[in-house]
């Protein structure tokens, strides 16, 4: 295909306004932690990788509900790829535990208290249904190694709480990924989930390992987390 590919800078906003440009290459390859519906940013990556075959998408999600979805969307291409696993910086099993917003679930616990004590504008969403799942858990480095991915040029992580373990995780690899965004809280005192990284813990391991951080937007009305976005220097 000789057509060039520009791509979008996966802005969690998922507003076409603020989209800033990769510039055009081929062979890009996207992994998405947490896609959960395919909605946002995710939406993006999807239909470009739906239309240019010289794009990898990566759709790594643990809850089976989403990876059911998931893998009904993406049947037919052969260049999305969706793993039903949770990252973190382990390999064995963990419980998911379904929040009433699906979307909220994590293997991690939900901090009810700190909660109640800063007013989450929305605290039905991250009250627990009654159903858990097992479900996997792999270093992000197992599967770059096991599906032999040579580059990363966006990665997106969203898993509610685990997405700086997650980027650890990927341990040596850490050098062939070019851009990306993760989510964290703010600070330690409002964070949603029991042993959720802070904005600042984020920020200093990014910095320590050779990227720049190039936007931090609010993710929520107030201050509670923030979308940290990065690229390799």
């Amino acid at each position: 295909m000789n057509e060039k590919i520009i791509m979008n800078n996966f802005s969690i906003s998922s507003s076409e306004e603020d989209a800033s440009l990769f510039g055009p290459k081929e062979d890009l390859v996207i992994l998405d932690l947490g896609p959960a519906f395919l909605t946002g940013p995710t939406h993006h990556s999807f239909e470009m990788a739906k239309k240019y075959r010289e794009v990898t998408l990566y759709l790594i999600e643990p809850h089976p509900n989403f990876a059911r979805f998931c893998k009904e969307q993406a049947e037919g291409y052969e260049n999305i790829i969706v793993i039903q696993k949770a990252i973190s910086d382990y390999n064995g099993t963990a419980q998911l535990k379904e929040c009433n917003n699906s979307e909220c679930s994590s293997i991690l616990d939900v901090d009810i208290d700190k909660i109640k004590k800063f007013g989450w504008p929305q605290p039905q969403w991250l009250e627990l249904s009654e159903k858990i799942f097992d479900v996997e858990v792999c270093r992000l480095d197992k599967i770059i190694e096991e599906y032999e991915i040579k580059q990363i040029d966006h990665i997106k992580i969203d898993i509610q709480g685990e997405d700086l373990k997650a980027l650890q995780s990927a341990g040596r690899h850490l050098d062939i990924i070019k851009k990306g965004v993760l989510e964290s809280s703010i600070e330690e005192e409002r964070s949603l989930y029991k042993g959720q990284h802070t904005q600042k813990e984020c920020v200093d391991f990014l910095e320590s390992k050779g990227f720049k951080i190039t936007d931090i937007e609010p993710n929520d009305s107030i201050g509670v987390e923030v979308n940290i976005h990065f690229e390799k220097l």
